[in-house]
């Protein structure tokens, strides 16, 4: 996925959140949903679109912070947290995972570029055995999988996305995905047709110079800007 596709990063996420919350017993059992992403500052960005979900569907979501405790006396149909803020949750018992039955990696490949896969295979490995898909051909049918996704014993289902497919991206999903189907978007290691790229090679101390010069050449918003890291002066 590049970055004239990520609109709004965080949509794509509640897409497939939206069908999963219509159930509503065994709530000590612990979330129905679990969403990674990959700081905190993003796991409040997730939590904003909570408003407008509500207006769809009745659900309670959870962003794990410092007032983890509550989870103790409090019930969630999904949990929003960083992956060593759930594994301490998880390892201190706060919380259970045993109707966990979507997960979700924001950016995973980024999670995984900072040092973040043994958090998530330790997290992945608190996940019940109980509700994962058989690797069976029987049960790729379509009609096989529609049966199990009306009842209530639902195949877990772990969604990644990926800006890139890494080696440690396809080790990740080898070990924890039954068979995995893969989306691209766009082409593998080419840029999107309908992006125009521009390189300027300047030194350090004209970068803000020539920001400035291509930000008054009247380009209509949205504008982007990315950076390799958050400093404010």
């Amino acid at each position: 996925m590049n970055s004239y596709d990520h609109r709004e990063n965080v949509n794509k996420v509640w897409i497939t959140v939206l069908p999963k919350l219509d159930r509503q017993e065994h709530y000590d059992q612990g979330p129905y949903a679990v969403i990674f992403a990959r700081t905190r500052g993003l796991t409040s960005r997730l939590k904003k679109k909570r408003t407008s979900l509500e207006n769809c569907r009745r659900f309670e979501l959870f962003l794990l912070s410092e007032r983890y405790h509550v989870l103790r006396v409090l019930a969630f149909h999904v949990v929003i947290a960083t992956t060593g803020r759930l594994l301490d949750v998880l390892e201190n018992r706060y919380l259970l995972l045993n109707q966990c039955s979507y997960v979700i990696f924001d950016e995973a490949d980024r999670m995984l570029d900072i040092g973040f896969e043994p958090e998530m295979q330790k997290v992945l490995g608190y996940l019940p055995v109980s509700n994962q898909k058989p690797d069976t051909d029987d049960i790729e049918h379509e009609e096989a999988l529609m049966n199990n996704f009306a009842t209530r014993e639902k195949y877990r289902q772990t969604v990644m996305f990926t800006a890139t497919m890494s080696p440690a991206i396809e080790r990740l999903a080898r070990a924890y995905l039954r068979r995995p189907a893969v989306v691209h978007i766009g082409s593998a290691g080419r840029p999107t047709e309908r992006a125009e790229q521009i390189v300027y090679m300047i030194t350090e101390d004209k970068k803000e110079k020539k920001l400035v010069e291509v930000l008054e050449q009247h380009f209509d918003p949205p504008i982007n800007i990315f950076v390799n890291q958050k400093k404010v002066e």
